[in-house]
């Protein structure tokens, strides 16, 4: 990998890091902290390789750069926890279970007001600094899609989820949109069939009860809420 990146994909990078910056230290050298944008993790980001080039986090280069290609299926991960640093000496390889362990060991879980995305919303990529923005013509669409390209891949019939665990599906009461509960839909079934003229109209129901139309025949049908 290390090859592939040019003298000018080298200057841009390293025009990017500022290594004075940081206020976070590891093993007594500094962060070098990553000064362009970054991803929703907090991991920098930049395009190698020019206009047609991909997107790669910085620390991953950084690494590169120094001891050359990462093994296939290796994560680099950070001794400092600070993910913008991209100073080789706080980096090391790790697995994918390496990554997790480090996290839980070091209590790097963050949650709600702790997330990066809460602490540092300025350097998302949003709008038209988001990726897909900036870089259109490179998304899967239509034939480059990855459910047209390997469509054998894509579980159906038999192999969906909801056909091998059914139990694990979200039904009436326990399904967080329901707006109807089995005592709501008793009293429909109930205020329906009553009556000389058959009770009251699925039209009515439906109003009264804020649900379309449609909703209500099925109820009433039997053909939801069994």
């Amino acid at each position: 990998m290390q090859s592939e990146y040019t003298s000018k994909d080298i200057a841009r990078f390293w025009g990017k890091v500022d290594k004075e910056k940081s206020n976070t230290f590891y093993n007594e050298t500094r962060c070098w902290e990553w000064t362009a944008g970054c991803d929703t993790y907090g991991y920098g980001e930049i395009t190698i390789g020019g206009e047609n080039g991909r997107n790669m986090r910085a620390h991953r280069i950084s690494y590169e750069l120094l001891f050359g290609e990462i093994p296939d299926k290796l994560f680099v991960l950070h001794h400092c926890d600070n993910r913008a640093c991209v100073n080789f000496e706080h980096l090391f390889l790790g697995t994918n279970q390496d990554n997790v362990d480090d996290m839980v060991n070091k209590g790097r879980q963050m949650h709600g007001d702790e997330h990066y995305s809460y602490l540092h919303p300025e350097k998302l990529a949003r709008g038209d600094a988001h990726y897909s923005r900036l870089h259109p013509e490179k998304l899967a669409r239509g034939d480059k899609h990855w459910s047209h390209i390997h469509p054998e891949k894509i579980a159906r019939g038999d192999r969906h989820f909801s056909h091998l665990y059914p139990e694990k599906l979200a039904r009436g009461e326990s399904n967080g949109n329901a707006k109807l509960t089995e005592e709501k839909v008793a009293d429909i079934r109930r205020r329906h069939a009553q009556g000389e003229f058959g009770g009251e109209s699925t039209r009515v129901l439906a109003k009264e009860y804020g649900v379309s139309q449609s909703v209500i025949s099925a109820i009433v049908n039997y053909k939801t809420w069994k």
